[in-house]
């Protein structure tokens, strides 16, 4: 994944900054600034027009050391990532002390992949959101400026009310950090409470306490916390955990996306449609909404394929899964029900059929005017669908079957059109 933007690197050695501006262009397809002096550097903070992704900064240059290389880039607000040839306790000491993202020894083993994901980590922090549930308004803000620092969305509650409907709020929520002493009721009983909502899959939960409460990481990864954190801790290792609590979260929902998506597409699969559309068709009966099926075939895909290659063919397929997406309406699923063939469940609208066969027919109209650019030459196509409706069906494989039927009428009667029942559009 590229990711747009500029990373400053303020480095004096031309061998270590071209290794650096090799992994950076390679890894995160980004433009690399070089900077080889503290005025250079400088000069391209004060010109540059958009603010730099982050900065990756060496403590000895030509002009300057230390501390003030490094509260260069700070006085801009870029996150700054300091990689030196060593570092003493001293040097440790105040490093913690400067509001930097990390320090890096250059020559310790998986130093600059380190600090390549620390770069990506922090342009995926943007839409990761965390809570910070604390009755203490310092620890609250504490917090949230050490998480802020690494770019990540940042909501706090005082107590389990607050944080229950924060949680209601934010659907981005990826991680909580809960601590044990609550007004009202404990961490643990709060965690408890919360898991019955939100599964591991969906959101993972640091607890967070004081030394003296020996049992209190017992307790609260017993009530459903992923991981604990002891106050007070060390800066590295808070945000180590952080890290690694959001990055399973995330590896668990991609996880999920790769068992439900078609992976050409991006459109859900033919596993999620009967899943999820099995939950449509009965809360649509329940609540006395009608529903359609409508299935979707590219005409004469194999001739795509034969004449302009797979390639080609393959462009085709997600230009069409792009089309009947975007005409899909909120609740709606749309999936790739095998080959060419697309399934498409939607929500009758107060138009009611006909409401719902203009949209069908809209989507045909507009997939019939558009040429599709691929490297081997333009390419019109059109598509055929067939539609049915819940009141005509008694269950939703009756209801695709109906909706499959259709389809193939409208194939035998020329294709290019849609179709419902015995009634034929064109």
């Amino acid at each position: 994944m590229a990711i747009a933007g500029k990373v400053l690197l303020i480095e004096d050695s031309r061998s270590f900054a071209a290794i650096m501006q090799k992994w950076i262009t390679m890894k995160l397809g980004c433009q690399t600034i070089i900077a080889r002096t503290y005025k250079e550097a400088k000069l391209e903070l004060e010109k540059s027009d958009k603010k730099f992704l982050a900065a990756i900064v060496d403590l000895n240059l030509p002009d300057a050391v230390g501390e003030t290389i490094v509260d260069l880039p700070i006085k801009y607000d870029i996150p700054s990532i300091v990689m030196t040839g060593s570092a003493d306790e001293e040097l440790r000491q105040t490093l913690k002390r400067k509001p930097i993202i990390d320090y890096l020894i250059k020559s310790s083993t998986g130093a600059i992949e380190h600090a390549i994901n620390l770069i990506r980590r922090m342009h995926l922090n943007k839409r990761t959101r965390i809570l910070v549930v604390d009755d203490s308004r310092m620890v609250q803000h504490y917090l949230k400026t050490l998480l802020i620092r690494h770019r990540y969305k940042v909501t706090t509650a005082s107590d389990a009310k607050q944080a229950a409907a924060a949680l209601g709020s934010y659907p981005d929520i990826r991680l909580a950090i809960i601590d044990h002493s609550m007004p009202g009721m404990t961490g643990e009983e709060f965690i408890a409470n919360i898991r019955r909502k939100y599964n591991f899959e969906r959101l993972a939960i640091i607890g967070i306490s004081g030394a003296k409460k020996e049992l209190g990481a017992v307790m609260m990864m017993k009530a459903g916390a992923n991981d604990f954190i002891t106050k007070p801790f060390i800066v590295e290792e808070f945000y180590l955990r952080i890290q690694q609590n959001v990055q399973i979260v995330e590896q668990m929902q991609q996880i999920k996306a790769y068992a439900n998506q078609d992976f050409l597409t991006g459109l859900y699969n033919r596993r999620f449609l009967f899943q999820q559309g099995e939950k449509l068709f009965k809360t649509s009966r329940i609540a006395g909404r009608s529903i359609g099926a409508i299935m979707v075939d590219i005409d004469h895909f194999k001739n795509i394929n034969d004449t302009y290659g797979h390639q080609a063919g393959d462009i085709v397929l997600k230009c069409i899964a792009e089309k009947i997406k975007a005409a899909c309406g909120p609740g709606e699923i749309v999936a790739r029900y095998g080959g060419e063939e697309f399934c498409w469940l939607a929500l009758l609208g107060e138009r009611g059929t006909l409401g719902m066969l203009r949209r069908v027919e809209d989507l045909r109209s507009k997939i019939e005017q558009q040429c599709i650019e691929t490297n081997s030459g333009s390419i019109s196509v059109t598509i055929s669908a067939g539609v049915s409706f819940n009141e005509e069906a008694e269950s939703l494989d009756k209801l695709l079957n109906g909706a499959d039927q259709s389809l193939y009428l409208a194939k035998e009667a020329g294709r290019n059109r849609v179709n419902w029942g015995d009634r034929l559009g064109a």
